[in-house]
C-alpha cells in the first residue's frame, strides 16, 4: 500500500484498469493462439484431402486413357498401311473420345503416319516419349510432358501405347 500512497489519482486509476483489462487480454491472446493453431490444422487436412481428390482424378483419367488405346490398338483399321483408312477411324474414334485432344499413330522413328487430321506429317512434338516408347512393354502406358500440342494447338499431355506390330499410339 506504501506504493499507492506516493502514485497520484491518474496512475492509480491506469493501474486499476490495466489489472482488470490484463486477465481479458491474455484469454484473447490464448484464444487467438489455439484459433490459429486449429485453421492451420484444419487447412492442412483440407488441402491433404483435395490432394488425394486430385491424384484419384489423374488416376482415373490415365487408367481410361489406357483402356482406350488398349482397345484401339487392336483394331483391324490400325494395322493397315491405308493411311485413309486409318485417319477416318481414327476420325470417328475420337468423336467418341473427349478426353483426348487429338489421336494418332507414329512410327518407331517418331513420324506421324495416320491422325484424325490427315494434314498431320513429320514428327510427333513429344521426341522424349517416341524414345521412351522403343523400350516400353506391350501393354505399357507411357506418359509424355505437359505441351501444346503441335496440330491442336491446346494444352495437353500426351500418352503412348505400343500397337501389336510396335507402331505406337499417340494422344
Amino acid at each position: 500500500m506504501i506504493v499507492l500512497r506516493h502514485m497520484g489519482v491518474r496512475s492509480r486509476m491506469i493501474a486499476l484498469i490495466s489489472a482488470a483489462i490484463l486477465p481479458f487480454a491474455a484469454v484473447i491472446g490464448v484464444g487467438i493462439g489455439y484459433s490459429y493453431e486449429e485453421a492451420d490444422k484444419d487447412a492442412r487436412q483440407t488441402v491433404a484431402y483435395d490432394a488425394q481428390l486430385g491424384a484419384a482424378r489423374f488416376s482415373r483419367i490415365f487408367l481410361n486413357a489406357k483402356v482406350v488405346l488398349g482397345t484401339l490398338r487392336g483394331m483391324p483399321p490400325l494395322q493397315t498401311q491405308d493411311r485413309p483408312r486409318c485417319d477416318t477411324f481414327i476420325q470417328k474414334a475420337l468423336s467418341n473420345q473427349p478426353m483426348f485432344v487429338t489421336i494418332g499413330i507414329i512410327s518407331a522413328d517418331g513420324n506421324v503416319v495416320c491422325h484424325n487430321k490427315p494434314e498431320a506429317n513429320g514428327k510427333f512434338g513429344d521426341q522424349d516419349l517416341s524414345a521412351k516408347m522403343a523400350n516400353a512393354l506391350p501393354d505399357e502406358l507411357m506418359v509424355g510432358r505437359f505441351m501444346i500440342g503441335p496440330v491442336s494447338k491446346k494444352p495437353t499431355v500426351a500418352v503412348a501405347m505400343r500397337l501389336p506390330d510396335s507402331r505406337q499410339v499417340r494422344d
